[in-house]
């Protein structure tokens, strides 16, 4: 017998969402986009272009006076952002009052409208001024509707309305047409759910419930998605920007050269450990290609790699960022949230993953140079690390707050600090930090942050509705009769439904979506919650290379001149071990950091790494030269089972591997002299 909603949600459901539902990146994600880029709008990605000397974000076209008034409104927006966060204390209704107020006036003014090829400003400027009002209207009235115990006047419910119409063209406009239309299809569905026939049928919401809960509590747009993204999400975007003034993507790109330039596929593995630097303090895989790809991609395509293979590798080292710490993709903090744990604990879970996610991309990167046989950079052409002594102290903001995390602060207090520690660095550089660059930071900032913005508060009426009729439980449940209570199924189905989601949704709402409705059904089925959530989450983070949709991929397709599909295919077939990775952290959560017990933690990550490079090298068929294909399918085959945690399968594994290269071997040593690679 299957679970029906209206078992959830018996009349008199309270105003307090009671099962808090676990979760829903944008378009261009998600969370930040660090790095000196210069982006031009309208868009709905970040679109590379010749001048990267530094960020910014301007509608195509605007009058003078309308950048400037952007510029004002968004370092207003950015200064409220961090004293809000940090040193004022302001109710959460009236804190997402003013957010939403920024950020709706914001939208409207930096994606235009147009007819017949021009901006009616006009309208612009009319639906800025609305968007202000009504995220004002939550600040001046959230105190009396507090005190005269949630009485409403018919104002409440045409600014309510107002509300909802403006946010699903925000949406629409900085996000993309998916996500606007989804959060109407869940509005319909908790106004008339009751005539819904079968499982899915409630008891009905009536429409002035509907809208006050949505507008004037702290659910639908001002609940956890939107209070998320409003403290943590908000603050590290911010934070990012300004140490890509300081000029920390340049010493990541100097010192990943300096390492790994010189080795065989040099530039592709610069590429790999540039992106994996930048990922510390970025969390957009987009803004990573765009900063680090400008650099690299052309380098591979100099050094010999073919342009899909150079855009693919940057595009797959640059997703990796949004699940490396301590600074992740905006769904990482919605994750603390929705577990009710500390940002740290996400974070310390996200350290194996990550590694385990390079190792794939490196060594993929390094056994494909051996197979075309591409050199590295000659060590003469290197540059040396020039001004070492000061730009060393360019890390130091992102140490600051790896250590503050650790020590307990929260994320809105580290972001904070290493704020102030950016400001301090950058001004013993070379090339200072100064008062007009602090400023351009912040304003970039707050508008890079729209995006990741309009997908949380959007989300948040998903998720306001999925707690009103019990949506959520209804959906874990059947997928559970669905999966016939198997882990294994209900995974695939899991990571089927992230990537079918995340072709029109970014990974902050993707995850939220999934997480949301499936989390608790692979929880019930025996998942630890957090693995449960990682697995969602990096399946969402993932989606930045997968076809149909993949900004990562088409971001770097731009930049190498290859066309957007071949890319993406090229970057699912180097990142292909990485898709084993959530599976292997769900049956074994040792990995995350959970209930580690004496050497097993070494051992896991010791053969879930040896597998993870023959995997890599079962997929590019090379090793000490070309491999036959029953040795390629023994690498796979063995890289799997050391990858399965359990001593058994890491003894298969071994021997499966050993074999396969002890043939591998004899094979190359027949080989005649003048085709042994070299």
């Amino acid at each position: 017998m299957l679970l029906n909603s209206s078992d959830l949600n018996k009349p008199g459901f309270g105003l307090k969402n009671e099962a808090r539902g676990e979760p829903p990146e944008s378009a261009p994600d998600e969370n930040a986009n660090v790095g000196k880029a210069k982006i031009v709008l309208p868009i709905r990605g970040i679109t590379p272009v010749s001048d990267l000397s530094e960020m910014e974000i301007t509608p195509a076209g605007a009058p003078g006076w309308l950048t400037k008034l952007l510029f004002l409104v968004s370092l207003a927006f950015a200064l409220f952002g961090i004293w809000s966060n940090s040193l004022g204390m302001m109710d959460g209704m009236r804190k997402g009052g003013m957010f939403l107020a920024f950020t709706l006036c914001l939208v409207f003014l930096t994606y235009p409208t147009k007819a017949g090829g021009k901006r009616i400003l006009w309208l612009d400027l009319g639906l800025a001024a609305l968007g202000a009002a009504v995220g004002l209207y939550t600040y001046f009235t959230t105190m009396r509707f507090s005190s005269t115990l949630m009485a409403t006047t018919v104002m409440d419910y045409i600014m309510a309305v107002l509300a909802l119409l403006l946010v699903l063209e925000a949406t629409r406009r900085a996000v993309g047409n998916v996500l606007a239309v989804l959060p109407v299809f869940f509005a319909l569905y908790a106004l008339f759910g009751d005539r819904v026939p079968g499982i899915f049928q409630h008891f009905g919401i009536l429409p002035q419930r509907f809208l006050i809960r949505m507008y004037l509590v702290d659910e639908g747009i001002y609940g956890i998605t939107t209070q998320t993204a409003s403290s943590f999400i908000f603050l590290f975007v911010l934070f990012g920007a300004l140490l890509g003034e300081s000029g920390v993507a340049a010493l990541f790109n100097d010192v990943a050269t300096k390492l790994a330039g010189w080795s065989a596929g040099g530039p592709a593995k610069i590429a790999a450990i540039s992106s994996a630097l930048m990922g510390t303090i970025s969390g957009s895989a987009a803004a990573n290609v765009a900063t680090t790809g400008a650099f690299t991609i052309p380098l591979m395509k100099k050094t010999g790699f073919a342009p899909k293979f150079a855009g693919a590798v940057e595009a797959v080292a640059s997703t990796g960022g949004m699940i490396m710490p301590p600074v992740m993709g905006a769904a990482a903090f919605i994750m603390a949230q929705y577990l009710g744990v500390s940002y740290n604990v996400i974070m310390k879970a996200a350290i194996v993953p990550a590694f385990l996610y390079y190792v794939s991309c490196f060594f993929w990167v390094h056994f494909e140079a051996r197979r075309l046989g591409l050199m590295g950079v000659p060590r003469a052409e290197i540059p040396p690390l020039s001004d070492m002594g000061r730009r060393i102290f360019l890390l130091v903001p992102v140490l600051v707050i790896i250590v503050g995390m650790i020590c307990g602060y929260t994320p809105t207090f580290a972001a904070f600090v290493g704020m102030i520690s950016t400001v301090l660095v950058g001004l013993i550089q070379k090339n200072r930090l100064t008062v007009k660059k602090i400023l351009t930071g912040l304003s970039s900032g707050a508008k890079t942050a729209l995006t990741a913005m309009m997908a949380c508060i959007a989300a948040g009426i998903i998720v306001g509705v999925c707690a009103m009729t019990g949506l959520g439980s209804v959906i874990s449940y059947n997928i559970m009769k669905l999966s016939g209570g198997n882990l294994f199924i209900a995974l695939l189905l899991t990571a089927v439904a992230s990537l079918i989601l995340s072709m029109g949704l970014p990974a902050t709402a993707c995850y939220i979506m999934v997480a949301i409705v499936i989390a608790p059904a692979l929880i019930k089925m025996g998942a630890t919650p957090l693995a449960a959530h990682f697995f969602v989450f990096y399946f969402s983070c993932i989606s930045n290379i997968t076809p149909p949709v993949a900004i990562a991929s088409y971001t770097a397709a731009g930049i190498s001149g290859a066309k957007p599909f071949q890319v993406a295919w090229t970057a699912m077939k180097i990142a292909a071990p990485g898709f084993l990775i959530p599976f292997l952290i769900v049956y074994n959560p040792i990995l995350l950091w959970q209930e580690v017990v004496g050497g097993e933690m070494m051992l896991a990550v010791l053969t879930a790494t040896i597998g993870t490079v023959f995997m890599a090298i079962g997929g590019v068929g090379y090793t000490f030269g070309r491999c036959a294909k029953i040795v390629r399918f023994s690498y796979c085959i063995g890289a799997l089972l050391l990858i399965i945690p359990g001593w058994r399968t890491d003894l298969a594994g071994i021997f499966i591997v050993a074999a396969g290269l002890l043939a591998d071997y004899i094979a190359y040593r027949k080989q005649k002299p003048d085709r042994i690679s070299t």
